[in-house]
């Protein structure tokens, strides 16, 4: 199971919830990947679906509010605002968060509980459950609900704390795994 490009966008999601200098740098990476739609989509061009003519415009999503960003871009069909060409592309541009550096890293560790808890209800509602007890058990509404009370604890805190583990590395994260949970 492949889940790097969900994962990557269910942290820009969480620091699009998070507001303030979160949902700022949100709005400039989503600015600069239309600005570059081009050289992103350019690798992914016979696998994704893009029509530009649907992508927002950078100054509207500079207005945007977290709730606004958050629709726009999490997986849910039947919400008004969801724009599934803006999610294809986000999801290409996670080079762009790479580039942020620290900035982006000290983003994700200042709203770790956001992020932490759309990335493992990422992981967890939408690709474990279905995965091991069936379609019938996977959530069915969005926005997501707060994690299962089963659920293993997010691993993501212990991931930001792994110093050697690469940011993107293109294939699915290197998640730590806690055995005794499981």
């Amino acid at each position: 199971m492949k889940v790097a490009g969900t994962t990557w966008l269910e942290e820009l999601i969480g620091l699009a919830e998070a507001g303030g200098p979160a949902l700022a740098l949100a709005k400039e990476i989503d600015a600069e990947a239309i600005e570059h739609v081009d050289e992103l989509t350019a690798p992914y061009g016979s696998v994704i679906p893009i029509d530009q003519s649907q992508l927002p415009i950078g100054k509207e999503v500079a207005e945007w509010r977290s709730s606004q960003f958050t629709g726009a871009l999490r997986y849910d069909q039947h919400h008004p605002l969801f724009n599934p060409n803006l999610r294809q592309l986000l999801h290409v541009a996670f080079k762009l968060a790479a580039k942020k550096g620290a900035r982006y890293v000290d983003l994700l560790k200042a709203n770790e509980e956001v992020v932490g808890r759309n990335v493992t209800t990422n992981l967890y509602e939408r690709h474990l459950v279905p995965l091991f007890l069936g379609p019938a058990h996977a959530a069915q509404t969005e926005p997501a609900p707060p994690p299962h009370p089963f659920a293993p604890p997010s691993p993501y805190p212990l991931f930001l704390k792994q110093k050697t583990a690469p940011l993107f590395s293109g294939t699915a994260w290197n998640l730590p795994v806690n055995q005794h949970r499981l």
